[in-house]
């Protein structure tokens, strides 16, 4: 909490002081990477040491550690060279559901002087899903009345990657009675008996 005078000066205790300044210290440390989805154990994300300014040899003394808000165990840092690596397999899907943006939350801590930093870990996309129709068969029951060019409008399917990945394009095997234009397949029937 802040002590204000009356006539609009700020005084603050020396205590106070140096707290707002370890938070301002703290806040003005953040770091960006990103990483694909899926990447294998051991994949390197970033050197967190050096880009923090840390010395590799104070890492273990000033009890350098990571904590994640999101989920602890998906990434790690080896003390030894200070490297920021994938620890188990990061599915971006089941991380961040839908959402475009998609990132880890880290604050990495070190004592002896106390120092936090916020560091962002931004999981990207890759084609790891197959879209998924609602259903495995649709069956249509066209009338042999039905008029050339009429359409006949299907469910499509859904992909739960995001982005340019999941981009569905509908293929129709080659033949004469039907073609598939977005949203729709339209009947071309030429000859209304279909064996």
């Amino acid at each position: 909490m802040l002590g204000f005078q009356r006539r609009g000066s700020c005084t603050l205790p020396p205590l106070r002081w140096l707290l707002l300044l370890a938070a301002w210290e703290a806040g003005s440390g953040q770091l960006h990477y990103s990483v694909l989805e899926e990447a294998k154990h051991g994949t390197f994300v970033g050197r967190i040491a050096q880009d923090l300014g840390l010395e590799l040899s104070e890492l273990v003394p000033r009890l350098f550690r990571v904590a994640s808000k999101d989920r602890g165990d998906l990434l790690e840092v080896n003390l030894q060279n200070g490297i920021l690596f994938v620890n188990s397999r990061i599915d971006r899907e089941e991380l961040c559901g839908r959402s475009v943006e998609c990132s880890i939350h880290l604050e990495v801590i070190v004592d002896r002087p106390l120092q936090v930093f916020h560091v962002e870990v931004e999981v990207r996309d890759i084609n790891d899903n197959s879209p998924v129709f609602p259903l495995r068969e649709q069956r249509l029951l066209i009338s042999e009345s039905k008029q050339p060019d009429s359409r006949f409008p299907l469910e499509g399917a859904s992909d739960a990657d995001i982005g340019e990945n999941a981009v569905l394009v509908y293929r129709l095997s080659q033949n004469e009675y039907f073609s598939i234009e977005p949203q729709l397949i339209v009947s071309r029937l030429k000859d209304r008996r279909l064996y």
